[in-house]
């Protein structure tokens, strides 16, 4: 039988010692939560129940001081001492019942004082009557002395002889007038360093007298003595004038220093005080026009208002055609066109395609006319000359011929020349809280309004436009020709007409909704043809081109105006 050996490994021992330091950090970490826990819970009851027992402290210390100095008879300290432990003790009847103690010493004070104020007044009122007695004394001295009146009135008499041959004097105010006169006795006399001097006493009218103004009402004054008389305040009314006043439109009501005048322009107003002048004109459904001038003495001054309607800005249209006058300067309207939102036909031929508008705006009725132009710009009328010098010398041109020879840079500006003067009718919209915007006509817009939504021109062109066949050579006033459907003049015909795309000879590759053109270019479209095209280059279709720098007697525009979001 064989036997079994078997081997067995002893159990490692955990040293006590470790296990000790292992259970003793567990504890100490259990024992700092547990302080933490107890400072947060109990750590504002205690500093509050610690701020306590501090203020009854002072205040029992404040007390202790009052009773003291009670004690002591210094009874005003003692009253602050014991306001301060009142205000730290409310709750305590100590305090009350010191409060009293030093009312009751604060009473016998007095008491005790009283018969001494009594003794100090009487020996006053003793002294006051001795003083007063010795006056009277001295005084019957004086009277009883027999050359004391004698002396008294010779020395009065001497006194009125001195006065009677004293002069006076008269102060001017500062800032009295340098060319300013004063007359005194018949005799015009200027202040010496604002003074007057020998003066005769006595009493007499100042007179006054100035240069380019009315003489003042003379002023009564009194002089006597020696000091000076100060003179009062001169009011000063310029030499008069005479107004003329008209106004664009006449029968304003005149108003001057806010009162109605009872007149009317155009009208005379005689009397008027020279120098700086306001008048204000006023005409129901005008604003107010305020007119200023210098007028000088004894001259007419002419002044002439213009009177403007409130600013009427553009807004959302009704119906397709509808007209309105919309300003684009505080002075000048324009009156517009509505073009509804909508998709049309663009285009002929293989050109052609379906172009969408998807915001509405308004298109100038006419070209921007001479007249226009110049409220607008400031410019003068341009001088124009016919095609055919030899056929048609020099054309007159008037306020309501379409405005020409403008580039199209000079309206919308350019990388050469940054303003333009669509700039400036933009910021006049925005400071008058208007949204929309001024600008040319794209391309897509302009035949969309020239088509008046869709569809061809009418046949009998000769009723529309002025063209080779009937312009006899030379544009021709706007709006003498017939409309379209939606109210629009002259889109064919009398002067071709800038848009805003650059041009590009097919629209292939251009957006279909709201297209504004190619991105770059070197020309700028024209559309509409002019009065020395043929009919069939006035055409709705028809399309031609220009440097955007080119001020041509051929080319003139018109006006769109769009919301401010709108391409």
């Amino acid at each position: 039988m064989k036997r079994i050996q078997t081997t067995s490994k002893p159990i490692p021992k955990v040293p006590l010692k470790k296990k000790a330091r292992f259970n003793g950090f567990y504890l100490l970490l259990i024992f700092l939560l547990a302080a933490v826990a107890a400072a947060v819970f109990f750590g504002p009851k205690l500093r509050e129940r610690q701020q306590e027992l501090s203020r009854r402290e002072d205040g029992a210390v404040f007390l202790v001081t009052a009773q003291r100095l009670l004690e002591a008879d210094r009874l005003g300290e003692a009253e602050k001492a014991l306001e301060s432990a009142a205000r730290r003790l409310p709750d305590d009847a100590r305090v009350p019942a010191l409060r009293e103690k030093i009312q009751m010493a604060w009473k016998l004070r007095e008491d005790s004082m009283a018969p001494a104020i009594q003794e100090r007044m009487a020996a006053a009122k003793e002294l006051a009557l001795d003083d007063l007695m010795g006056a009277l004394s001295a005084l019957r001295q004086i009277i009883e002395t027999p050359d004391i009146p004698a002396k008294l009135a010779k020395e009065a008499a001497e006194l009125e002889e001195s006065l009677s041959k004293a002069t006076c004097s008269l102060r001017f105010p500062e800032g009295w007038p340098l060319d300013a006169k004063v007359q005194i006795d018949g005799r015009f006399l200027i202040p010496d360093e604002g003074i007057i001097a020998d003066i005769t006493p006595g009493s007499r009218p100042i007179g006054f007298q100035r240069p380019g103004f009315r003489d003042p009402p003379a002023i009564p004054m009194d002089f006597r003595g020696t000091r000076p008389v100060d003179l009062p305040e001169v009011v000063w009314r310029p030499l008069p004038g005479r107004l003329q006043l008209t106004s664009e439109p006449a029968g304003a009501a005149v108003w001057r220093d806010g009162q109605d005048t009872g007149l009317t322009t155009p009208c005379t107003l005689e009397d008027v005080d020279s120098g700086k002048v306001e008048v204000i004109l006023k005409l129901p459904g005008h604003l107010d026009a305020v007119v200023t001038g210098e007028l000088q003495p004894e001259t007419t001054l002419e002044l002439a208002g213009q009177l403007v309607m409130p600013p009427s800005l553009p807004r959302e249209g009704a119906n397709a055609g509808e007209r309105a006058e919309f300003n684009l300067t505080p002075a000048l309207r324009i009156a517009f066109r509505w073009c509804p939102a909508g998709t049309f036909r663009m285009g002929a031929g293989e050109n052609a395609r379906d172009v969408t508008l998807s915001h509405g705006f308004w298109i100038g009725e006419t070209e921007v006319t001479q007249a226009m132009w110049e409220q607008l710009s400031g410019q003068p009328f341009a001088t124009f000359m016919a095609i055919s010098k030899k056929e048609h010398p020099e054309e007159s041109i008037g306020p309501d011929h379409p405005a020409f020879s403008i580039s199209w840079e000079k309206l919308r500006g350019s990388t050469a020349r940054p303003v333009g003067l669509f700039q400036s009718l933009n910021t006049y919209l925005s400071e008058a809280s208007s949204s929309w915007k001024v600008d040319l006509p794209t391309e897509a817009q302009w035949e969309y309004a020239c088509r008046a939504g869709g569809g061809e021109a009418p046949p009998k062109i000769d009723q529309i436009a002025w063209f080779r066949g009937n312009s006899k050579g030379t544009c021709h006033p706007v709006g003498t020709k017939d409309a379209n459907p939606w109210g629009i003049h002259d889109m064919q015909g009398n002067l071709h007409e800038w848009c805003f795309d650059w041009f590009q000879e097919s629209y292939e590759g251009l957006p279909t909704t709201d297209p504004v053109g190619p991105a770059s270019g070197w020309k700028r479209v024209m559309r509409g043809g002019g009065y020395h095209s043929p009919a069939q280059s006035c055409s709705a279709t028809s399309r031609a081109s220009a440097y955007e720098m080119t001020a041509h007697p051929l080319i003139g525009f018109r006006l769109v105006l769009k919301p401010g979001d709108a391409p």
